[in-house]
């Protein structure tokens, strides 16, 4: 049985941040394209960690604008 590709899980969500918005759809696109190709790929959970990843940072960066937002309103 081929072994997949190994995360840091650590070192990888860190290097998201970075990257620009645009390069992480484009790597969530990326992996869905791969996942559905092929899901049982012996990556296939490295893909679903970086798509998981890469939506992760996303969401943290649409939150911290929703904050600063909401900071801003309140001056």
């Amino acid at each position: 049985m081929l072994e997949g590709k190994k995360m840091n899980h650590a070192e990888y969500r860190q290097s998201l941040k970075d990257k620009p918005d645009c390069s992480l759809r484009y790597i969530i696109a990326d992996c869905r394209k791969s996942l559905e190709s092929m899901p049982d790929s012996h990556n296939a959970d490295y893909y679903a960690d970086e798509i998981n990843y890469c939506a992760m940072e996303l969401k943290a960066r649409r939150m911290q604008l929703a904050v600063n937002n909401a900071r801003g309103n309140t001056i």
